[in-house]
């Protein structure tokens, strides 16, 4: 029986080492002979015999809701293709209608999905999608040579406890508002008690691969919280409102945007999922300080992570 073939359109040069590794983990299938091309590197892409391949298929990298990543010739070529055509979506709650369009639009037969299976239908209500095979997956996986990492002792290690992450924009609901909440709240509970922080949401102190990997294994803890959003903007009117109010109230905190914009919203579509830096956690053995969620039912309360609640009600039991 012969291999198949497919084509992976992905970006392979992405910055972030989740991202690759994801991409490698996918085209490591066995019985399968992969072609994974940059669309960005290749640009005549669109001028390949599509009949050479079985299927083809989108990473998460390549963005379908514009010319960016895929050029309009190499949509069509997309769309005419006959055979089974599948993609990988990350950040499902971002122009949500637009992307729906485009599966419709080129014909895709299955979407690897982040939505539990309890929310896809309300996720992707469009009837024209009834047909699309929708699979529920993880943000990342375990790399093998992530088994093999070893580790100082807790009490070797210099730093108390670490984070990284980044603001999020207040439209995504209180789910992404928890990576920064965490950490600015935490730093405060903390003052006076002489602990060690390597923690910040500045752009500039993210850290990616290898340098991730060291810090938290100069860390007693890391802090963290699920991935994801509790809001989805379908046609992104939620983030047009939100975008207007605060330009009419400039010094605005989330907690009131939330009450005048938001709190309608909240929870329209449940996103939240289990981050790959909680692997790359429990590979370095760097005990995880995190709000309670689901994380995909891979983490389990008080057996994998230490819970700070979210009011931060236990924090001194936390420390």
């Amino acid at each position: 029986m012969t291999q198949p073939n497919i084509l992976f359109l992905a970006d392979t040069t992405h910055h972030t080492k989740a991202v690759t590794d994801h991409i490698k983990a996918i085209t490591l299938s066995d019985g399968i002979n992969w072609h994974v091309v940059n669309p960005l590197i290749f640009k005549t892409v669109d001028k390949v015999d599509f009949s050479l391949f079985d299927a083809v298929g989108l990473h998460y990298s390549v963005k379908p809701y514009n010319d960016y990543y895929l050029s309009r010739s190499l949509k069509k070529k997309i769309a005419a293709f006959k055979g089974t055509k599948f993609l990988f979506l990350q950040d499902e709650y971002q122009k949500v209608n637009q992307v729906q369009e485009f599966l419709y639009a080129l014909g895709f037969h299955v979407l690897f999905t982040l939505v539990d299976n309890d929310f896809i239908a309300r996720a992707y209500p469009d009837p024209r999608l009834l047909t699309l095979k929708k699979i529920h997956v993880l943000t990342g996986y375990v790399r093998d040579d992530m088994k093999e990492i070893v580790s100082p002792p807790i009490t070797a290690r210099a730093v108390d406890v670490t984070y990284r992450g980044r603001p999020c924009e207040y439209w995504l609901g209180k789910l992404a508002h928890d990576k920064q909440k965490i950490a600015t709240e935490f730093i405060k509970r903390v003052a006076g008690q002489e602990l060690v922080l390597d923690i910040s949401l500045e752009e500039s102190d993210r850290l990616y691969g290898d340098a991730w990997l060291q810090l938290l294994m100069r860390s007693k803890a890391v802090l963290g919280t699920e991935s994801g959003a509790s809001i989805w903007d379908f046609d992104e009117t939620i983030q047009l409102k939100t975008k207007q109010f605060l330009k009419e109230h400039r010094n605005a905190g989330f907690d009131e945007v939330y009450e005048q914009i938001l709190k309608p919203h909240e929870g329209n579509v449940p996103y939240n999922a289990v981050s790959p830096r909680v692997f790359e956690a429990a590979a370095t053995k760097t005990p995880m300080i995190m709000f309670p969620g689901e994380y995909s039912g891979v983490c389990k309360p008080d057996i994998h992570y230490i819970v700070l609640k979210k009011d931060f009600s236990n924090c001194t039991d936390v420390i």
